[in-house]
């Protein structure tokens, strides 16, 4: 399986054909959030939640080749790592990213192929001498309703509007000249969509090329850049949190879905080459025990990676402190660091040459009744209670002072 991401839409290559996730984010307001808060200590909660909008089209390929391999081609320098704290069974480092993807014989003598050209998804068919252009087969699952208009585009809808298959453009390629065959979208007997392809030379190869155009796509997934620093050759590490589409309900079935909850927002950290203008690595950290913020990096003199931040649970929100591989590949250590009491966010790192860890940050607790603020009726509520603390953690003892 492969992904591609635009703003507001999630494309997935499956064995079956693709699935395009379209969604939209929404702030949620405080009164619906309230019942599932994420302190409680009565601090209010750093990030907003979001609620996830969301509509999933599956194109089908009916009849297709069950053993067709997709292949990435063009691998970019690169990578992404997906870690997930606390579970590494869940977690891939050094995924590669592709600018396409083809997939060889998905019909007898058909081949396919899906990339991104202005910003804008494309799939190409590609037929080969002695194709039969009949055997392709597209069922449309989640939409109520579709149609081909006057101009010949496939049009679906969505909650959202309309999404065309249009400027469907077939060729050949003769004596290095590109020939323009006729085609168009048509619906067979069985409702599926098919092309209506004039004459052409069977000899030789035909691409069939539609483009997938949505006015409303757009709504991209809101992120936070919190603290970055340089290593001694000027490339830039930045770490922060963004909203993770894969948290909450699945969304691989077709058909409209919502929701919304505190546990998608998960930590990434980027790696900068010297000039800003190439994105080495890119790991994504999501958590098993909630939502993940990040409020600083550091990098020790072994290049490895520390970062630390605060857990964002129903209960209480404590600090964390995680050690990456220099390639951001692997989590070395994931230390969860809980206060007597309340929340216990961890907002600086430093470290020293003899490997001693650095932190500071903030207590939140509630105030207690026996000790009630100036100008605060006895009984409460009250406003909640902050302290500043610094914590060195001493190296190879591992005990804080």
């Amino acid at each position: 399986m492969y992904k591609a991401q635009l703003g507001g839409l999630n494309a997935l290559i499956t064995k079956k054909g693709i699935l395009y996730d379209f969604f939209e984010l929404k702030e949620v307001p405080l009164e619906k959030v309230e019942p599932f808060s994420s302190s409680k200590s009565g601090k209010k909660p750093q990030l907003p939640e979001m609620e996830v909008f969301g509509h999933v089209i599956e194109i089908i390929l009916q009849g297709r080749n069950e053993n067709a391999k997709a292949i990435g081609k063009e691998k970019s320098k690169t990578y992404h790592n997906y870690l997930t704290s606390g579970d590494p069974s869940h977690s891939k480092g050094y995924v590669g990213l592709y600018k396409e993807v083809a997939i060889s014989s998905v019909y007898d003598n058909i081949d396919m192929r899906y990339y991104f050209e202005d910003n804008s998804l494309r799939y190409d068919y590609i037929l080969k001498p002695g194709a039969d252009v009949r055997k392709i087969k597209m069922q449309l699952d989640g939409s109520e309703h579709s149609y081909i208009n006057e101009a010949g585009e496939w049009i679906f809808e969505t909650r959202f509007g309309e999404v065309k298959n249009t400027k469907l453009l077939s060729y050949q390629m003769i004596d290095g000249e590109k020939k323009v065959i006729p085609c168009k979208f048509k619906k067979d007997t069985d409702g599926n969509i098919v092309f209506d392809l004039g004459a052409y030379d069977h000899t030789k190869d035909l691409v069939i090329d539609p483009l997938v155009y949505s006015t409303f796509i757009g709504s991209g997934v809101p992120d936070y850049g919190t603290a970055i620093v340089v290593d001694d050759s000027n490339q830039a590490y930045i770490t922060g949190h963004y909203y993770s589409m894969a948290a909450g309900n699945s969304y691989l079935n077709a058909g409209q879905y919502n929701y919304f909850g505190f546990a998608a927002w998960n930590i990434v950290v980027l790696k900068l080459s010297s000039d800003g203008s190439s994105l080495l690595f890119a790991t994504f950290i999501s958590s098993v025990n909630g939502a993940n913020m990040a409020h600083d990096i550091h990098l020790r003199f072994d290049k490895t990676i520390h970062i630390v931040g605060e857990l964002y649970t129903l209960t209480t929100d404590p600090g964390f402190y995680g050690i990456l591989t220099p390639n951001g590949d692997s989590v070395l250590l994931n230390w969860p660091i809980y206060g007597n009491y309340g929340d216990h966010p961890m907002r600086s790192v430093k470290t020293d040459s003899q490997k001693n860890v650095y932190f500071t940050g903030d207590c939140w607790y509630p105030s207690q009744p026996f000790f009630p603020p100036v100008g605060y009726p006895p009984g409460g509520p009250f406003p909640p209670i902050s302290d500043t603390f610094f914590y060195v953690l001493h190296h190879p003892v591992g005990r804080f002072w």
